[in-house]
């Protein structure tokens, strides 16, 4: 089992990668928000929501097959159905 600590930290850094993507989304700096939604998902790869922000980044570069795949990871690793459909 991870010490609480250690969780605490890990869940703090995912925090900080979601909110610099979401950021970067905003901002339109797609490539920017492919690699902090990408280390997100590197510290945790339960969270759909990141490979759901991470789509949505390869979308703003027009890159439809790498959206796709992404939601496909998402899907196989989180098992949420809206990374489904």
């Amino acid at each position: 089992m991870i010490p609480a600590i250690k969780q605490r930290n890990l869940q703090n850094q995912f925090a900080e990668q979601m909110d610099l993507g979401n950021r970067y989304l905003l901002e339109q700096d797609y490539d920017a928000a492919i690699l902090a939604f990408g280390k997100a998902i590197e510290i945790d790869t339960r969270q759909a929501e990141s490979y759901q922000k991470m789509a949505e980044a390869y979308v703003g570069l027009g890159d439809y097959e790498n959206a796709i795949l992404t939601l496909e990871k998402g899907y196989e690793f989180t098992g949420e159905e809206s990374l489904h459909e």
